[in-house]
């Protein structure tokens, strides 16, 4: 996996390893977004849950964003270094991401633990939104912003449309029974375990070395 990072960073912008890196994080979290959320609704149907329980896999995310996002936007405006911040939030959606494979396994519990997996993960996938966008701006200045931005948004894209024929083709054509597509999901879970772990080491490499500390500040009022 090192090698092959190593080698999509030279490619995608051999002239700015910093752009690079963040060129191929941002194609590891679309990748790791494309894994598991365009699935959510069927993994839960597969594993037995009615119209609710689909429906609250659809709204629960929603439901944690809007309690979590002022005060999360208000408490990373305090944090000095926003590089650690964003690593912590990456680390915690990884190791929720096995939680959500081994559902299958819960019982009587398996869908209602996967509805509050749900919320949860999105919880930190929203602080590393909101997160990471403060990291770029102190990253780059504003004139060299535009160029590493648009080449991630880009690459984003390109990932988003060929994971889901990817997983649309295997979960139609290949997975013939409803045991099947249940393994195949949790695989997915998985390999997006494995993508988000990456990521996280590619932020970590990421040279933010000229970034000045800020003096940590109190949150204001909400």
């Amino acid at each position: 996996m090192k090698k092959i990072t190593d080698r999509l960073i030279k490619l995608f912008s051999p002239d700015d390893h910093t752009a690079g890196m963040v060129i191929v994080e941002g194609a590891l979290w679309a990748s790791v977004v494309q894994f598991t959320n365009p699935f959510y609704q069927m993994f839960v149907s597969q594993m037995g849950g009615g119209d609710v329980a689909v429906s609250m896999v659809n709204s629960m995310p929603a439901l944690f964003a809007i309690v979590i996002l002022l005060p999360l936007s208000g408490y990373i405006d305090t944090v000095p270094r926003k590089k650690p911040f964003v690593a912590k939030a990456i680390l915690i959606y990884a190791l929720m991401l096995p939680l959500m494979a081994m559902t299958p396994f819960m019982g009587r519990a398996k869908v209602p633990a996967f509805i509050i997996l749900i919320g949860l993960f999105n919880m930190p996938m929203l602080a590393y939104t909101v997160g990471w966008q403060s990291f770029f701006t102190d990253l780059f200045d504003e004139k060299r912003r535009i160029m590493p931005h648009a080449k991630r948004e880009m690459m984003k894209n390109y990932i988003q449309g060929f994971t889901m024929c990817v997983g649309g083709f295997v979960l139609s054509y290949i997975c013939a029974t409803g045991e099947q597509k249940i393994i195949t999901y949790q695989i997915m879970f998985m390999i997006a375990f494995v993508l988000a772990v990456t990521q996280r080491k590619i932020l970590i490499k990421t040279d933010d070395s000229h970034v000045p500390d800020r003096p940590k500040r109190k949150m204001t009022g909400i």
